[in-house]
């Protein structure tokens, strides 16, 4: 009988789900740990936030890069997506012709997705469902290390629970989101790696649509409707089938704006804008207004002076690095993240070291 290692993810949300794929189908014995797993895993579309996941209800932009790596990674998650409504847009398509050079090769590649975090998040979970992989609702209260003596840094071999069991592994991946408290429990253990943030200053409001008939107006970007004002973006994200999720980026700073929790001011304030009340005439509200703020941007790393703080652990997803949303790039930074730790866990393991600097330096 062949001898697999053992992942324990931490996180069943989009970058823990992605991961467990990855790793079970490259023959590893696969353990997804989330206290929400009902929630995170929920098989349908249902728009709700849930307290280890807020912006899954926020509007999302799927750049080029998030399609690539889904195309050629998880063929299947790619062609579900498309089944459950998803539009592909070639970036080239709605280029402005003063911007068209005639093209080059690779330019087939810049296609977005016109896509609700909501949709992905349930198709990754039917995804994870079928596989063979475990899937344990509890919390994880810390790390467990290796009692052998080393001169090297301590070895992560798995994680305790709340009920008292700890389960072993031969790794650990922190896919628990921008609030993990991984970084943390090294930091505890003496062995914490370097961590840069820096506050966004915005807070964001989201509500989703259903869009009817009629003729609709053409977005002024690649995946969205974009209106910038000193304090305040507002964009209007056409999704799956004939959905749709008005996005507000507001300003710390503008209290007033505040109010644009309230669906009443959302709406007024939006249909202000010429270009995102074309949209809204033809729409129908299909949610409340959802809020999230304490935004902040965070790089976490496992590595100082070039070596390992830790061993055995990693972090992906937001808990690796979160940037500012209105810069659309945490879905392409997960799905890349998530790719790379596969291919290095795939030539490396069980050669820690190499994996964790390999990473880092990625």
């Amino acid at each position: 009988m062949r001898w697999m290692p053992h992942a324990l993810v931490l996180g069943a949300s989009t970058a823990g789900s992605l991961i467990a794929l990855l790793l079970a189908r490259d023959g590893w014995e696969v353990t997804v740990v989330d206290p929400e797993l009902e929630q995170a895993l929920c098989a349908d579309e249902v728009v709700a936030p849930r307290p280890g996941a807020p912006h899954r209800v926020q509007a999302h932009a799927f750049m080029a890069r998030a399609r690539w790596e889904l195309s050629r990674r998880l063929p299947d998650v790619h062609r579900a997506l498309l089944d459950a409504g998803a539009h592909e847009v070639g970036v080239r398509d709605v280029l402005p012709e003063s911007l068209d050079d005639g093209g080059r090769p690779g330019d087939e590649d810049l296609v977005v997705y016109q896509l609700r975090r909501v949709v992905l998040d349930a198709v990754l979970a039917r995804a994870v469902r079928s596989a063979d992989v475990g899937l344990v609702r509890d919390r994880p209260t810390g790390l467990s290390f290796a009692t052998d003596a080393s001169d090297g840094p301590p070895r992560v071999t798995g994680v305790a629970l709340r009920d008292g069991d700890t389960v072993e592994a031969d790794v650990v991946v922190d896919a628990s989101g921008r609030r993990s408290p991984v970084a943390g429990w090294l930091k505890a253990a003496g062995c914490g790696g370097d961590e840069t943030a820096v506050p966004c200053g915005v807070r964001y409001y989201g509500r989703h649509y259903s869009i009817g008939p009629g003729e609709r107006p053409a977005v002024n970007g690649s995946v969205a409707s974009v209106s910038l004002y000193p304090s305040l973006d507002l964009l209007w994200f056409p999704g799956d089938g004939d959905t749709a999720v008005l996005a507000a980026a507001v300003h710390d700073g503008d209290t007033a704006l505040k109010a644009m929790r309230h669906a009443g001011a959302l709406d007024a304030i939006a249909r202000e804008d010429p270009t995102i009340s074309a949209w809204l005439d033809l729409s129908q509200a299909t949610s409340e207004v959802f809020a999230m703020g304490t935004v902040t941007s965070r790089l976490r790393r496992l590595v100082r002076d070039s070596r390992p703080v830790a061993l055995g652990v990693h972090h992906v997803g937001d808990s690796l690095c979160a940037t500012n949303p209105t810069r659309g790039r945490g879905i392409s930074m997960t799905l890349a993240a998530v790719g790379v730790l596969a291919d290095l866990l795939r030539a490396h393991h069980p050669d820690h070291a190499t994996v964790v600097q390999r990473m880092d330096a990625w």
